[in-house]
Order: structure tokens, then C-alpha cells, then sequence
């Protein structure tokens, strides 16, 4: 996850999957204001935005301290990498 910048393109190869997220009131907010950034600043710079895995994706390795990604071991058909 290092080497995350602002204005960076999103990484269109490892990607969050899934559309869920949760937990407490601040988290998700805090996600909310995360992914929002992300979006206008690429489609600031002409990029496409409208695919939510590389848009949060970016959010996420901007914000890594922040979150917990939670990996389903028995779906994944890869090996499972360790943050």
C-alpha cells in the first residue's frame, strides 16, 4: 500500500471487492468523505471515476491506517496476501 499519492491513478490490478461496508457512525462517515475525495479529484483530472473497485480501492491506500479489510479466505482463488 505504499507509494499511495492524491493525484496518483488508481490501481486497476489488486482491488477491494464486494459493495459493502460498515460499522460505527464516524467510520463511515470518515469512508464516505474518503471515497467522495477521490472521485472529484479524478474526475478533476479527466479521469474516469464511475467504477467504484479502483476509486475505493485508492481511498483505501490513502487512508490505510484507517480501515480494516476483512479477506474471505475460502472465496479467494489466490493466495491471500497479509497488510
Amino acid at each position: 500500500m505504499k507509494g499511495a499519492k492524491a493525484g496518483s491513478i488508481p490501481d486497476r490490478e489488486d482491488r477491494l471487492q464486494g459493495g459493502w461496508f460498515g460499522g460505527k457512525k464516524e467510520g463511515v462517515e470518515m469512508w464516505e468523505e474518503a471515497v467522495k475525495e477521490v472521485t472529484v479529484r479524478q474526475s478533476a483530472l479527466g479521469r474516469f471515476a464511475g467504477k467504484e473497485q479502483p476509486i475505493w480501492t485508492q481511498a483505501a491506500r490513502l487512508n490505510w491506517k484507517k480501515i480494516y479489510v476483512q479477506v474471505s479466505r475460502s472465496l479467494s482463488p489466490r493466495k491471500s496476501s497479509t497488510y
